[in-house]
């Protein structure tokens, strides 16, 4: 969910507040695992108790990330990786960090990233993602986990599918499920069904399902300034079955948000992405109404 930063600096119709509301809203009522925040001041004061994050402020000019995790149910494994996707000028910041589920075997990679704008939309040789695919590979060789998952404002359009995209960034071999190639940029220009740039994709998993947040935009998103209206994102909700049975009845199923969100400080002048990535936990109860309505029989736990 982007709201990007007209929300803040314009702050038109109480956006900057509305959205801080949203985005906690957001993660205590879907139960969100990881979330990405991009061009946000640190959200440390607004997270409910259960959330954590890793704040990334420096050294992409006036670009910021932060990596949210539900600390209850996730725990940061290893060291992370950090950088710029962008180097001149410094812009464009990602975080690759491993995490092991607390009370499971479970552990996933999580990339959260800003990518840059290509060169042109109609390139397809991604040299945009070059500097991420190399801190992805090195960091690949530091641990014997196979499994991840980006989120991404990724600034590609409807021709760049998620297979290429991970194929680019060298991610282990294995089915590549995501969300479906929704027009969720922007408010500026009506949604075009070309832009299809927030992405949540698996190197994982047996289906992808998605839903489209803030569809209709409510009013406090539609901001205008000056006859200029804002680049306000639509969010991505998804939901990643697991290996196992066929679907729509896994063995296990984990809930995947990805949203770009944008909430910066009058300073921040970039566009923004909040990626949210919900993966489901043993016993929850919104999954076993699922399976329930589904089979009246399975779980997906």
């Amino acid at each position: 969910w982007n709201p990007h930063w007209q929300c803040v600096v314009w702050d038109l119709d109480n956006c900057s507040a509305e959205a801080g509301k949203a985005l906690v809203n957001l993660l205590e009522e879907e139960d969100v695992d990881f979330a990405n925040l991009i061009e946000y001041v640190d959200p440390s004061d607004i997270l409910p108790r259960n959330w954590s994050s890793m704040h990334i402020s420096s050294g992409c000019g006036k670009d910021s990330l932060d990596l949210i995790y539900n600390r209850i149910r996730w725990t940061p494994a290893n060291a992370s990786a950090t950088g710029c996707m962008q180097l001149i000028p410094p812009d464009r910041p990602y975080v690759i960090q491993e995490f092991a589920e607390v009370d499971g075997l479970e552990r996933v990679i999580v990339i959260a990233a800003h990518f840059p704008h290509p060169n042109s939309y109609w390139d397809r040789s991604g040299g945009e993602m070059r500097l991420l695919r190399d801190a992805l590979q090195a960091f690949l060789k530091s641990t014997p986990t196979q499994r991840v998952l980006l989120l991404a404002d990724a600034n590609e359009f409807d021709h760049a599918s998620n297979a290429r995209i991970m194929d680019f960034l060298g991610v282990p071999v294995g089915p590549i499920v995501g969300t479906n190639l929704e027009a969720t940029c922007c408010y500026d220009n009506d949604f075009a069904s070309w832009t299809t740039f927030d992405r949540i994709i698996a190197n994982f998993g047996a289906v992808m399902e998605t839903q489209v947040l803030f569809d209709p935009l409510p009013d406090w998103a539609r901001s205008n300034w000056n006859g200029s209206k804002s680049a306000f994102h639509k969010g991505i909700h998804g939901y990643l079955y697991m290996d196992g049975d066929t679907a729509p009845i896994p063995q296990k199923l984990w809930h995947i948000w990805v949203l770009a969100a944008v909430i910066a400080a009058l300073a921040l002048v970039g566009a923004g992405v909040l990626a949210q990535a919900i993966l489901g936990s043993r016993g929850d109860r919104k999954r076993e109404a699922l399976a329930d309505e589904a089979s009246g029989s399975e779980l997906d736990s």
